[in-house]
């Protein structure tokens, strides 16, 4: 029987899901949505988030075949391991171009808002080397942490949920009347905000507990994350008019700053100071994957030595890309076409798991 102490418990996995698709993108959601199918972009959001739920159904026939094997392992029972080595290589790429593109746009943001005369490398700086006494450490630690600050999450919510007292449904009225094909391509710009999920890929072998129960888990908590990005959007929606909210494009920070308290005057920065947390174990989520990768790749066991080379490789990968809006959207559509390749990796295994034979033994022996 299989020692459980090192795994992680499903609430953390439930958490632990939650802290790495809540990132860096939420600010300029609802801009996003705006651009790819105007007032009706919180209509392809729910969408995205149905989307997400039937990859994640795909993920559950796969992982119920092979409850306690990560998706590298699993491709090595299909196909041997050269061809593992080539598939984790890619996710390797993967988690190193997210993590790019998560110190770019985390910097981008900071630099406008909060600290316009410090150098960005100085920034990512901070977050990388936050980045590593987190990442290097077991994912029970990890888990532990992300449980600690989801509860910061409620303030995060407070807020979004106070901007309502100054909504105008008129401004998304009528429903639908972009017309349901732009809806419906929108779709995809939802799917890679929503992205974060597919950390499934590691943490269901490395948590304790039944399948179904993970199963239950993980959905709810693509079922929180989707209702918590479709209020910030709508509550953006009914803040700004339709025009308005096309040339904002941090709309959710916008908003937060038209309100001050008493004992608050600038609520944007407590937003903002929320928001770093959120990037934060994001990030971290990345780093630990590629830490990961580079384990599975080159047999080295130091998470310490594996966690400082993943970091080196995103913090100068990320110094590269020029500092224009043109060059960062550019690397985001590469980031995006790189989702979109990971999150299809369950439609292109599970004919062949539901096909291996001897999978269900040899993941019961295991």
């Amino acid at each position: 029987m299989k020692n459980n102490s090192n795994k992680i418990s499903p609430a953390q996995l439930f958490f632990t899901i939650i802290q790495t698709q809540i990132g860096v993108g939420i600010l300029s959601l609802p801009n996003t949505m705006a651009e790819a199918s105007k007032t009706d972009g919180w209509i392809s959001l729910i969408f995205g988030g149905i989307i997400v739920q039937i990859f994640i159904v795909l993920y559950y026939l796969i992982m119920r075949k092979f409850p306690n094997k990560k998706v590298k392992e699993i491709v090595e029972l299909l196909f041997g391991k050269k061809i593992r080595k080539i598939f984790e290589m890619g996710l390797l790429l993967y988690g190193i171009i997210v993590g790019v593109l998560i110190l770019i746009l985390y910097t981008r943001i900071l630099d406008r808002w909060v600290l316009p005369e410090t150098p960005n490398w100085i920034i990512t700086l901070l977050m990388a080397v936050c980045c590593y006494f987190l990442a290097k450490e077991e994912m029970r630690v990890i888990a532990r942490f992300n449980v600690i600050v989801s509860f910061f999450l409620f303030i995060f919510l407070g807020l979004i949920i106070y901007s309502l007292k100054d909504a105008n449904i008129f401004y998304i009225m009528p429903i639908a009347s972009t017309g349901w094909k732009e809806i419906l391509m929108a779709t995809k710009d939802a799917i890679i905000a929503l992205l974060g999920f597919e950390i499934i890929m590691f943490l269901t072998a490395m948590t304790s507990g039944d399948t179904k129960l993970k199963f239950k888990l993980i959905t709810a908590a693509n079922i929180v994350v989707t209702l918590f990005y479709l209020l910030a959007v709508i509550a953006c929606f009914l803040f700004f008019s339709p025009a308005d909210i096309l040339l904002i494009p941090e709309p959710l920070l916008y908003l937060i700053k038209a309100f001050s308290f008493k004992i608050i005057e600038r609520t944007d920065l407590l937003f903002l100071s929320i928001w770093i947390v959120s990037v934060f174990t994001s990030f971290v989520s990345y780093v630990y994957w590629g830490a990961d990768c580079i384990k599975g790749l080159f047999n080295s066991k130091k998470s310490s030595k594996n966690t400082l080379i993943i970091l080196a490789i995103i913090y100068f990968a990320a110094q590269l890309p020029s500092d224009t809006q043109q060059s960062i959207d550019q690397f985001s559509k590469y980031a995006s076409f790189a989702g979109y390749i990971i999150v299809s990796i369950p439609i292109v295994l599970l004919p062949f798991v539901l096909f291996y034979r001897k999978g269900q033994q040899h993941a019961k022996d295991h």
